[in-house]
């Protein structure tokens, strides 16, 4: 009984959480916002934590599901505790972050099963994060 439950933890972590000598990225999410402005456009937000381990330079971001993959432009990695801005074309020092894109292109991605794809280097050392990403409720904004 001990031993099952050690292993259902271990599969847990697994697909929770993805974690390199680099750093590790977690709890990824997404949600359909609805802006409250009639002209703004509606768009699928993706979110998820990272925690860097070393000095990384990111790559490229991307999301994908069984019928396409997109590569994000743009998108905010914020340092927590104190909320500053990292410019993602710099090297990004170790710490902890929150990570965020928005898709406004919505074709087979509002309700699809996504994995959302960061790619990091370290001083030559290449390493491709893959995330599940959870669905959670829309956001109605005001």
């Amino acid at each position: 009984m001990m031993k099952s439950k050690f292993n259902f933890i271990l599969v847990f972590l697994a697909i929770v959480s993805c974690q390199s000598d680099i750093g590790k990225i977690s709890n990824a999410t997404k949600s359909v916002v609805f802006p409250g402005v009639p002209q703004a456009k509606q768009f699928v937000l993706y979110q998820a934590e990272v925690e860097l381990f070393k000095p990384v330079n990111i790559v490229s971001v991307s999301v994908k599901n069984d019928q396409k993959e997109v590569v994000f432009d743009e998108f905010s990695l914020i340092q927590i505790p104190d909320g500053k801005i990292m410019n993602s074309k710099n090297d990004i020092p170790k710490g902890k972050y929150h990570f965020e894109a928005r898709l406004y292109d919505m074709t087979n991605f509002e309700k699809s099963s996504d994995e959302l794809i960061i790619q990091m280097d370290s001083n030559g050392n290449n390493k491709t994060f893959k995330i599940k990403v959870t669905d959670t409720p829309p956001i109605m904004r005001k």
